[in-house]
């Protein structure tokens, strides 16, 4: 039981020991992953997993949200089908500040169908959901997990008595389930070093005329006698009656 407490409080410790605001930050990325059809749609009967591939442009509008300008590769196994997928996402960091953080994210774009031809309504709606996780390598990389519920509106029909085969256009939607990782590097100042205190100014050399180092009552800048000892009575440039001035 001791050594389970041990690791969690290491794990803790390490996930929080830093932490980031990429407030109105800049970045770019791209990732992989694999584009699943779900649902058991007729689409489902003739197509398989396969590759996807993501490029994104992102702005973090405040320390929690961010929007993301999306392209995504879809190709499909077993058919000629594909799409290019265009939109833009909200995605929210559940904490915010934080090395590793929960995300939940929604979108929507166009879909650019490919080989549907002879149909010429290539244009689709698309839309999306985003479950994941992101992880701070540093103040400047992003390393995240995802996992996206992507839709694509319906197909047009290769017509009832075709039959199903890999050139063919089924007549419904497109679901997928898309798990993916992303690498995203920020650009623009990091907010919490531009906003740290300045470096106190070096200290400024005290005015002779002000000073009164042995504390007789006579400024530095005219006693003769420096060091006199507390308590003791001196003339007008600082030394005893009698005692010999320095010059």
């Amino acid at each position: 039981m001791k050594v389970i407490t041990l690791v969690c409080v290491l794990i803790s410790t390490f996930l929080h020991a830093e932490t980031y605001d990429l407030k109105e930050r800049f970045a770019v990325g791209g990732g992989a992953g694999y584009g699943i059809p779900v649902l058991s749609r007729e689409f489902n009967e003739i197509a398989n997993p396969d590759l996807t591939f993501n490029l994104h442009l992102r702005y973090q509008t405040s320390m929690a949200d961010a929007l993301l300008l999306n392209f995504q590769s879809y190709n499909f196994e077993e058919t000629d089908i594909g799409a290019s997928v265009y939109d833009l996402m909200w995605v929210s960091r559940i904490n915010e500040v934080d090395k590793l953080t929960p995300i939940i994210g929604i979108g929507a774009g166009v879909a650019d169908m490919r080989n549907i031809a002879p149909y010429k309504d290539n244009y689709k709606f698309a839309g999306r959901v985003r479950l994941g996780f992101e992880y701070m390598l540093n103040p400047d990389v992003m390393l995240a997990f995802v996992t996206d519920y992507q839709y694509i509106g319906r197909m047009p029909s290769s017509g009832e008595d075709d039959g199903i085969n890999r050139n063919k256009v089924p007549g419904q939607e497109i679901h997928a389930v898309v798990p993916q990782f992303h690498l995203t590097v920020f650009f623009g100042p990091d907010k919490e070093k531009d906003e740290s205190d300045p470096a106190p100014a070096p200290a400024q050399a005290q005015d002779p005329s002000t000073m009164d180092t042995d504390k007789d009552g006579i400024t530095d800048n005219i006693d003769k006698c420096p060091g006199t000892d507390p308590g003791i009575t001196v003339n007008a440039v600082g030394c005893r009656p009698g005692e010999k001035t320095v010059n």
